[in-house]
């Protein structure tokens, strides 16, 4: 799991009443608002991560820590490092060359093409995970405005 991309969300960000509400509901209902909260932060992240980066979308998942704990981010990797990390960080531009043969062999435009090597220009940071975060706390707050209501109606 890519650590640049963790969305840390603090109760405060919510506000003093809500952070408090949270912290008085049972546990069994704490457990089930845990679950849907990364729902929907997972729903946000894919919602705001690139769709032309190699599969960004699809690979972010959410996945148990610990007992009550739970992490959604991207769990994709790209010869070695993190995607998600490589488009919140941007790459630098750079000259790639062929490893193992003598030219680089690839198709574009309709044609098989051969160099010894190429220019990639980079790539720009990309931090999406941060308007993604400043999407979130708006549903964050209804999601546990519902959940504290729905739990009043149980206990009627």
């Amino acid at each position: 799991m890519s650590e640049d991309i963790t969305l840390h969300v603090d109760l405060e960000d919510l506000d003093e009443t809500f952070s408090r509400l949270f912290f008085e509901l049972p546990k069994e209902v704490k457990v089930d608002l845990v679950k849907g909260i990364h729902k929907m932060i997972r729903a946000v992240l894919i919602g705001r991560a690139p769709y032309k980066q190699g599969g960004l979308r699809g690979s972010i998942q959410t996945e148990p820590l610990g007992k009550d704990e739970w992490i959604t981010g991207p769990t994709k990797k790209v010869q070695g490092y993190d995607l998600g990390t490589l488009i919140v960080r941007g790459v630098r531009a750079r000259e790639i060359r062929p490893r193992r043969r003598k030219a680089l062999r690839f198709y574009w435009r309709g044609a098989w093409h051969f160099r010894r090597r190429v220019n990639w220009p980079g790539a720009k940071a990309n931090p999406f995970h941060v308007k993604a975060k400043d999407d979130l706390i708006p549903l964050l707050r209804k999601c546990l405005r519902e959940t504290w209501l729905d739990h009043l109606r149980r206990l009627r």
